[in-house]
C-alpha cells in the first residue's frame, strides 16, 4: 500500500518515501516519483546546479569528458605504471579562469608564492587532486618510496614542448598538467608541492 497524504474535502494523494505526490519531481533532483517508487528523470526534473543531464541522470560537470591517462614512474631501478581517470570539465573550467590577481593600491603586489598558494588551493579540483594522491598511496605502505613515486612521477610528465614552441603557455593548475599530461618546470612543480603537501611532507621554498 502507498502512503498517502490527505488534503481538504477528505481527498487523498499517493506519495513516495520522501512525500513526493506521484507522478511529480522530488525536491532532490532529478529524483521523479513514479507508482510510488523515486527514479531519475533529469530530463523533466532538471539537475542540481554544476550537474548536467546524462541520459536520465545528473553528473558534475566537472566529470564530463573522462579520458584515461597513464602515469609512469621509476622506484627502485624499476619502471612502474598506473592509469588514472581524468575529466575534461574540470580541466575546461581551470582553463577559463583568469591568471591574474587584482589588488588594490593600498596592497602589495601579489608574488610567486601568492600566485602559487591560488593555484594550490582551487577547491574545484581539491577533490581529483586528493583522489590522485590516494591513487598514488595504493602503489606502496611506504612513506619514503611515496615521495620517491611522486617525485619520479611528476619528472617523467611530459615537458610542454608545444606549448613552449607556439607560445601558448598559461601557467596551468596542477590538475591541468594531469589533464593535459603536459607541463613546464613551474607547472610541474606545483603539482608536485600539492601531492607532498596533502601528505604533510612539504617543507620546500613555499613554506606550505
Amino acid at each position: 500500500m502507498p502512503e498517502r497524504i490527505y488534503k481538504k474535502g477528505n481527498q487523498c494523494t499517493p506519495i513516495c518515501s520522501d512525500g513526493t505526490e506521484y507522478g511529480s519531481c522530488s525536491k532532490e533532483k532529478p529524483k521523479f516519483c513514479y507508482n510510488g517508487t523515486l527514479v531519475n528523470r533529469a530530463s523533466e526534473c532538471g539537475c542540481p546546479y554544476e550537474y548536467t543531464a546524462q541520459d536520465e541522470d545528473c553528473v558534475s560537470i566537472y566529470k564530463i569528458g573522462p579520458k584515461n591517462v597513464t602515469f609512469s614512474y621509476v622506484l627502485n631501478g624499476k619502471w612502474n605504471s598506473f592509469s588514472y581517470t581524468v575529466f575534461n570539465g574540470l580541466n575546461q573550467y581551470l582553463y577559463s579562469l583568469p591568471r591574474s590577481i587584482t589588488y588594490s593600491q593600498y596592497e602589495n603586489p601579489p608574488t610567486s608564492k601568492d600566485f602559487a598558494l591560488r593555484d594550490l588551493d582551487n577547491e574545484k579540483q581539491k577533490e581529483f587532486l586528493d583522489e590522485f594522491v590516494n591513487r598514488i598511496e595504493k602503489e606502496t605502505d611506504s612513506e619514503d618510496d611515496r615521495v620517491r613515486i611522486a617525485i619520479s612521477l611528476v619528472q617523467n610528465i611530459p615537458y610542454d614542448t608545444e606549448g613552449v614552441k607556439l607560445g601558448n603557455l598559461h601557467e596551468k593548475y596542477p590538475y591541468e598538467v594531469l589533464y593535459t599530461n603536459a607541463g613546464v618546470c613551474s607547472e610541474k612543480s606545483e603539482l608536485l608541492a600539492y601531492i607532498l603537501r596533502k601528505n604533510g611532507l612539504w617543507h620546500g621554498a613555499l613554506n606550505i
